[in-house]
């Protein structure tokens, strides 16, 4: 609990300003501001929340995936899951505004659901297939229409709380609608973003890794089934999170010791 209350010391001032002067108002009419400014503050929140855990970034080709942000091509962004965090990471490390598909749950969040909310993000109900279907359907036209904001989803479903270093099957619905707006499907793996608000990890520093794994265009899928894009993208981010936990224990000790 120390850690909480050493961020609350340091951010609850500015928390409870942000929350009650743009959160609350972004989050219930978020179609009344614009995109921009919506994702500007909520990034210089999130920056000095993350830094207020004394997290730290390891970027693999982060770099690339900003300086192809395009204003009229909206970006399909898959990645796995292993903390509440993960969203938070996006929003922080991106040039371009970022939103979110995200299950009905975290909508009720106090503050990552509210997050989400005010950034026009869109909220699954894996039990209401028609649901689902409307949110997709609602999610492709809008990647049509606002070309410049990118989409992040996990496509695992739900976090990964057992074996991270094994990412979980992805759900093949998820690549659809992308693919039907022929967005550029972009493949990222995270680790290190679960112990962030672990109560139980007492680390002085919070090390992320993000690496950027495979781009995958129109051009690469456009004889491809969504079953087959899913796997792909499995694999490249099952690869990667492999790829960058051979650094993570390094990481974690040169930060704490």
């Amino acid at each position: 609990m120390k850690k909480y209350f050493i961020v609350i010391c340091k951010i609850l001032p500015y928390l409870i300003y942000s929350y009650f002067s743009w959160i609350l108002p972004y989050s219930r009419h978020p179609e009344k501001y614009d995109a921009e400014l919506r994702f500007k503050k909520a990034q210089i929140l999130i920056r000095k929340v993350l830094k207020a855990f004394r997290t730290t970034f390891n970027e693999i080709d982060f770099d690339k995936f900003n300086s192809e942000g395009r204003k009229d091509q909206s970006r399909f962004i898959v990645c796995n899951h292993i903390s509440d965090c993960d969203p938070l990471l996006f929003i922080a490390l991106s040039n371009k505004p970022v939103t979110f598909v995200a299950k009905k749950e975290t909508r009720k969040f106090l503050f990552v659901g509210r997050i989400i909310r005010a950034l026009g993000g869109e909220f699954l109900d894996r039990s209401d297939l028609k649901q689902e279907l409307r949110v997709f359907i609602n999610i492709r036209k809008r990647m049509i229409s606002e070309p410049n904001v990118d989409w992040v989803i996990f496509p695992e479903g739900t976090r990964n709380k057992t074996d991270i270093l094994n990412v979980q099957e992805f759900k093949n619905g998820a690549f659809k609608y992308a693919m039907k707006a022929e967005a550029p499907i972009y493949v990222f793996s995270i680790l290190g973003s679960q112990r962030i608000l672990d109560i139980k990890c007492k680390n002085k520093y919070y090390p992320v890794q993000i690496k950027l794994n495979k781009v995958i265009t129109k051009e690469d899928y456009q004889n491809l089934s969504t079953v087959e894009v899913s796997s792909i993208s499995h694999e490249a981010c099952d690869n990667g999170v492999k790829e960058i936990s051979k650094f993570d224990e390094d990481m974690v000790y040169t930060l704490n010791n």
